[in-house]
Formats: C-alpha cells, sequence, structure tokens
C-alpha cells in the first residue's frame, strides 16, 4: 500500500512540475501569448505523471508498453506539428535587424526589428537555435507570418525537417496501439499456432 502512495505522490508531483512550468512560462511571455515549445514539453511532464499515477492499478503489468509508447507520441507529434505549421505560416520575407539574441538553458532566441505593411515590430523570433549564430546589429533575411507579423522565424529549412518528429510520433503512436492489442489479446500464442 506504502508503495502505491509513494507512486501516486510521484506521479503527482511530475504532472505538477508540468503544469507550474507552462503556466510559469506561458504568463512570463509578452502579450500575444503563444503556445509553444515550452508547453508541449510540460505535456510531457503531465503525461509521464498520468502514467506513473495509472501504474498501480493496472491489472496487467504487461500494458505498460502500450500506455508508455501510446502517451509518449502525443507530445512528438505535437513538436513535429507545431514546428511544420511555423514553417507553413511563415512564409513573407522581409528585411530586419538583429537587435540581440536570448540565450536561456543553451537555446538562443533572436531579437528582431522590423517593419510589415508600414507598421514596426519588435519581436522574439519563434524558433529556437541552438547556438548564438546571429550577430546584434546586422540586417537579415527573415520570415514572417503574415496574419500575425509579430511571429517570425530565421531559418524555415530547419522547421520543415522536423516532419521527422511527425514521423517518429507516428510510429510510436502505431507501435502502442498495435502491442495493446498483441498483449491483450495474447497474439503470439496464436501465431505460434
Amino acid at each position: 500500500m506504502r508503495d502505491t502512495i509513494e507512486l501516486i505522490l510521484c506521479g503527482i508531483g511530475f504532472a505538477g512540475i508540468g503544469i507550474f512550468a507552462s503556466l510559469y512560462d506561458f504568463f512570463r511571455q509578452q502579450k500575444p501569448r503563444q503556445f509553444g515549445k515550452t508547453q508541449i514539453i510540460s505535456l510531457g511532464f503531465v503525461i509521464g505523471g498520468i502514467n506513473i499515477i495509472i501504474f498501480p492499478f493496472m491489472d496487467d503489468i504487461n500494458m505498460m508498453l502500450p500506455l508508455f509508447l501510446t502517451t509518449i507520441s502525443i507530445p512528438v507529434l505535437l513538436w513535429g506539428v507545431y514546428d511544420l505549421n511555423l514553417a507553413r505560416k511563415c512564409t513573407y520575407q522581409v528585411n530586419a535587424v538583429c537587435l540581440y539574441c536570448t540565450a536561456r538553458k543553451g537555446e538562443t532566441r533572436p531579437v528582431f526589428t522590423y517593419t510589415y505593411e508600414g507598421e514596426y515590430y519588435k519581436a522574439t523570433s519563434q524558433q529556437i537555435l541552438s547556438s548564438n549564430i546571429l550577430v546584434a546589429d546586422k540586417s537579415y533575411r527573415i520570415y514572417i507570418n503574415p496574419d500575425k507579423p509579430q511571429c517570425n522565424i530565421v531559418f524555415p529549412k530547419l522547421l520543415k525537417h522536423n516532419k521527422d518528429f511527425v514521423i517518429l510520433g507516428a510510429i510510436l503512436m502505431v507501435a502502442g496501439i498495435v502491442s495493446f492489442f498483441v498483449i491483450k489479446y495474447n497474439l503470439f500464442e496464436l501465431l505460434q499456432g
């Protein structure tokens, strides 16, 4: 009984960290607030916490694999879809000046100033770069979303390569569903004859 309570508390803590991180980042953002990768990563923590909470109540321990594969596929899929959607929407090229780059936790986000349809914008790029490859006070061609001009990216081709996340997420989800049916209906024994 004590192990069950410890697992449930661990799961609640894990899910709580995800919820807190997501809300903290969301409300710390300047308006307009956007759903981003921090929320997707936080969703992974919440899903992991839910898995830990469910674990003690499962009748068949073998069902943990399908549950894990299916639920871990959700944030992976969302990450890929988020990037592909960003690359699909940010299509209009403008000249922009990189003011500076914000660095946090090994990630770099450049801050640009640019004009679009006569209006001045100062916005942080939605694209996370792995290193400080942009130079401050230098002009760059960036891509913006014409519907939301404050949304911009620097290298759309890098985001389009994230279709691998969508493929990986789909593979994990299919593997989870297939393993569920294999375990639930004992298909290994049927195949062996």
